[in-house]
Formats: C-alpha cells, sequence, structure tokens
C-alpha cells in the first residue's frame, strides 16, 4: 500500500471532477519526482500487465492520481506530457505507446479502477467533501 504525506481521494462526479481539476502547470519538477517516482512494489504491481501499452497507461494512471490526487479525464485520456514522459523513461516503453492504449476505453476504466484499489482509495463526491470541509472548520465549543 502506498502511503505518503497527503491524502488521497478522488473524485467520482464528473462536475466535481471538473471543479477540482489541475492543470498541467499545476505541480513541480520536485512533486513530479517525489510522487510519481515508482517504488519496486508498484513496479510489480505495474509488471502484472500484459504488453508494453498496457503498463505504460496502468502506469500513468497510478503516477497521475499520486500527483494529483484524482483519476485522468477518460475520454480521451487526459495526458501531461511531462508526467508520461517521467512515467515511460522509468519503465523503458515509449511515450508514444499511450496511443494504442488510448485506444481502448475499456481498459482504461478498469485499469483506473485498479489504481484506486491498489492504493486503498476511497471515493468523494461533492456532499462528502463539503461536509469534510466543514467538519474541519467550525468552531468547536
Amino acid at each position: 500500500m502506498y502511503h505518503n504525506r497527503r491524502p488521497y481521494f478522488y473524485i467520482i462526479s464528473h462536475q466535481t471532477n471538473e471543479r477540482f481539476s489541475m492543470s498541467e502547470s499545476a505541480f513541480s519538477h520536485e512533486e513530479l519526482l517525489r510522487d510519481a517516482k515508482f517504488k519496486p512494489e508498484d513496479i510489480a504491481e505495474i509488471h502484472q500487465r500484459r504488453r508494453d501499452n498496457n503498463r505504460l497507461g496502468f502506469a500513468y494512471q497510478l503516477a497521475f492520481v499520486r500527483l494529483t490526487n484524482r483519476l485522468p479525464a477518460q475520454q480521451p485520456l487526459e495526458i501531461l506530457d511531462e508526467l508520461l514522459t517521467y512515467v515511460a523513461v522509468q519503465l523503458d516503453i515509449p511515450g508514444p505507446a499511450i496511443a494504442e492504449y488510448q485506444q481502448r476505453r475499456q481498459t482504461i476504466v478498469e485499469h483506473g479502477g485498479a489504481v484506486v484499489d491498489y492504493l486503498g482509495l476511497r471515493s468523494f463526491g461533492e456532499g462528502e467533501i463539503q461536509a469534510d470541509i466543514y467538519g474541519r472548520f467550525r468552531e468547536v465549543p
């Protein structure tokens, strides 16, 4: 199981996902290196996928979630070029292999679910996020 200083969650509703989306420039080079570097157990999980394009796609989604705290948009697959390059270099798989991965939406969705399971995440919706924020900031008697 992956543990980091930040709590991880992914946002389930499309509207909520758009409100909390990050742009490509929303992370620093240091964050990329810290959050998207694979550990041996990650590599083992990634190598459970059969072909290079599937390994790259799964690994990309894993790194994306760790970096942004959400799944990438899946139709079409949201690509952050710098992240894709870093993932491809770590796996020694050419980055353009992602194009073949993007052709099969079912695989993208299945891998998104597998990433969520692997990281032990739970889904938050808009109401749960608002309740969490309210709970954190209300006055305690």
